[in-house]
């Protein structure tokens, strides 16, 4: 659960990437609906009057979307929409680094009806104890720039990953962690890292009926420990074909192109 997954979409016999979607099995009790035949739960937000061909295109500009995300490959982050709706997408963040480092943050992912014109919002399962996110809600200010004409869901999910890689301290939703990082940052951490277990801990339970919500069971060596070990003879069978390398036009040790040549 790494990366956003690329198997959702089917491949072609063109080698192109078919917007058709193709999602996991779901369970017999929790059968999803085709979006012009159910009320979407974006459809909440800004009603508007659409045939049902308008809806139709709509499901299909959000899967486009869903697989130009794929197609990112972002380190640390599972995405998948809900099997209710592609107004909603559940995901996993996985921070490896910096303030948060070892965090693991389960959160939803809301798409307006307005879509593009109205930003995606971003909410976490917990609130973290995070300058740019709600302490009552948990979610995400990703900030007031959103552009419709030039931006998608992968911005706005860019944009949080860098937020928990770097917090922006200049423009605060909680002004509570920002103040304590500032005058305290020893007791921010302290903060910081409960939330970091909170969220953790939090993993293993699940109240959430929808079967693509992202779910995690403690690590058993006789289930787990098999896939760990066909993943690393999948990593060590590419070093060793060479498919992980690339070809090169720059000399080592220069930072000029083409000279190599």
């Amino acid at each position: 659960m790494a990366e956003v997954e690329k198997s959702q979409f089917v491949r072609t016999s063109s080698g192109r990437s078919s917007l058709r979607k193709l999602l996991p099995p779901i369970p017999s009790s929790a059968q999803p609906q085709p979006l012009h035949r159910r009320q979407s739960i974006g459809a909440t937000v800004g009603q508007r009057n659409v045939s049902n061909l308008d809806k139709i295109f709509e499901e299909y500009r959000l899967l486009e979307q869903y697989k130009r995300l794929i197609d990112q490959k972002i380190p640390g982050l599972y995405v998948i929409p809900s099997s209710r709706s592609l107004y909603e997408w559940y995901g996993v963040l996985f921070v490896h680094s910096n303030l948060y480092q070892g965090g693991v943050f389960r959160f939803t992912l809301t798409i307006p009806a307005n879509f593009p014109e109205g930003m995606p919002r971003i909410y976490f399962e917990i609130p973290v104890f995070h300058p740019n996110v709600n302490s009552q809600t948990g979610e995400v200010n990703i900030g007031n720039k959103w552009n419709p004409k030039s931006h998608s869901i992968y911005h706005a999910l860019i944009q949080t990953c860098k937020l928990m890689q770097r917090p922006d301290f200049n423009n605060p939703i909680c002004q509570e962690a920002t103040t304590l990082y500032i005058e305290d940052k020893s007791e921010f951490m302290k903060r910081v890292d409960k939330s970091i277990f909170d969220c953790r801990t939090r993993l293993f339970n699940c109240d959430v009926a929808d079967p693509y919500y992202p779910r995690f069971s403690p690590f058993n060596k006789s289930i787990h420990g098999q896939i760990m070990e066909q993943m690393k003879r999948r990593q060590q069978s590419k070093d060793k074909d060479g498919s992980n390398q690339c070809l090169t036009w720059v000399k080592t040790g220069s930072l000029r192109p083409f000279t190599s040549i």
